[in-house]
This record gives structure tokens, C-alpha cells and sequence, in this order.
């Protein structure tokens, strides 16, 4: 697992970034999303548990490929084809109906995908049961999505 240090340098870089952009919130919306990834047993399984070795820890981070930019919502596409991973995941912050190109060219080459869909779900949950103090209704949230 990453050290103190390591997890400072990236808290670091998510404030910095969200400074430039002036969107705190989403970022903190962003952050809380991975925490929550974070929670799920299968991440904790492969990540938190020291009986899997640093190396295979690394080893799955090597093969998932992270936009975390705004890049996808125009239809640009935030890195040349060639740079995505040949084997592993793609997680695209961006939501755009039929996917980004990043996700879109992941998915022609077999790659497993998510996008920000999942996140703006998360995210209108999250505010749902913040304004009503009712449990948020995920399935009917899920069905109002793009496909």
C-alpha cells in the first residue's frame, strides 16, 4: 500500500489541481468515489491485504489507465491509442452518451471500461439523500441513464 508520504503527494496534486480549476467539489466528489471503490471487498482483497505482495499491487495499477481530465467531452481523445494498456482497465471520468473515444477505443481492443456515469450516479445519490434524508432509489437513478 502506498506509504503516508506517497498518499500526501497525491492529495497534494488533487488540491492543486482543483485550485486551477476552481472545482473543489467535484474533486472532493472524485475523491470520495475512490474511497468508495476503495471499500469494495474485491479492491480491498487485491490492495489492502499484506498477503498480496507490493509487486502484484503494482502489477494490477500498471494495467489500469485512469482520465481524470476533462479531455473526452468534446470528442477529443486525451492520449494516443497506442498509450493504452495492452491488457488490464480504463476508467474514464468523463460522461458523454455512447462513451469517449478513450472508451470507446478501450472497448474495440478488449479492454474492461467504466466511465463517470457511475460517478454522477454516486454523486446524485450522495445529494439525493443529503436534500431528503431518504435512502436515494440507485435502480431508478440507473434506468434514467444513457445506455
Amino acid at each position: 500500500m502506498p506509504s503516508s508520504a506517497t498518499g500526501r503527494r497525491y492529495a497534494t496534486a488533487a488540491f492543486n489541481v482543483a485550485a486551477e480549476s476552481g472545482d473543489f467539489d467535484g474533486w472532493l466528489n472524485t475523491l470520495n468515489e475512490f474511497a468508495r471503490i476503495m471499500q469494495m471487498p474485491s479492491a480491498r482483497t487485491v490492495f489492502m491485504s499484506p498477503a498480496v505482495p507490493t509487486s502484484q499491487k503494482r502489477a494490477a495499477l500498471d494495467k489500469l489507465l485512469v482520465n481524470a481530465t476533462p479531455l473526452g467531452r468534446r470528442d477529443e481523445m486525451p492520449l494516443r491509442p497506442n498509450a493504452l494498456p495492452r491488457e488490464g482497465g480504463v476508467v474514464d471520468l468523463v460522461y458523454v452518451e455512447g462513451g469517449t473515444p478513450l472508451v470507446r477505443k478501450a472497448r474495440s481492443l478488449g479492454l474492461r471500461t467504466a466511465d463517470g456515469w457511475g460517478i454522477l450516479l454516486s454523486q446524485g445519490a450522495r445529494s439525493f439523500e443529503t436534500w431528503t434524508g431518504k435512502t436515494a432509489p440507485l435502480e431508478a437513478m440507473r434506468q434514467t441513464l444513457p445506455q
